[in-house]
């Protein structure tokens, strides 16, 4: 690889896998990066990974970069970096509050070709019962559901499940 500014060859470099390994001398200790040799502060600032005006600023101090300007405007970037994402979801406060449901098809052959998975919300206790189709949803819910009931004395408050059909029939909606 080489890369040529007008006529002048400015570098040249040989690929090694994904990576190309340059071959040349730094000009008198300073970032050139191919580009002039004075540039602007915001140009230093998105060349160098969005380095801190103070960082930037001690460079320019100890003449490792060329630097016209002396302080840095707003940066969108470096703000959108900054914001932190907040959960909206808080989890239930007692067990049986919600009860997440899923059917999944099981990745070998075993006993049944599908299981149906409970997940408590509070406790994250999970309970999986094999099924041989997706019409043995419903038995297995109640299995599930006098179970739970049996051993905490609570009652299932909400069911949460993908609408992909096992849990939309008229039998869940009744019990």
């Amino acid at each position: 690889m080489e890369n040529t500014k007008g006529s002048k060859l400015i570098v040249k470099g040989t690929k090694k896998g994904t990576l190309y390994c340059l071959h040349g001398n730094a000009i008198s200790g300073k970032f050139i990066a191919l580009a002039e040799v004075h540039s602007h502060m915001e140009l230093w600032h998105k060349r160098l990974g969005h380095m801190s005006q103070k960082g930037l600023t001690r460079l320019c101090n100890i003449k490792k970069v060329d630097s016209k300007g002396t302080k840095l405007d707003f940066c969108n970037e470096c703000q959108y970096g900054k914001q932190v994402k907040h959960s909206f979801y808080t989890r239930k406060s007692c067990v049986l509050d919600l009860v997440h449901s899923d059917v999944c098809s099981m990745p070998t052959k075993t006993i049944g070709v599908l299981c149906i998975a409970f997940v408590d919300d509070f406790s994250r206790k999970i309970w999986v019962q094999l099924l041989k189709s997706k019409d043995e949803a419903f038995a297995a819910f109640k299995r599930f559901h006098a179970f739970v009931t049996s051993q905490t004395g609570r009652k299932l408050k909400c069911l949460n499940a993908d609408n992909s059909g096992e849990c939309t029939n008229a039998k869940f909606k009744t019990f």
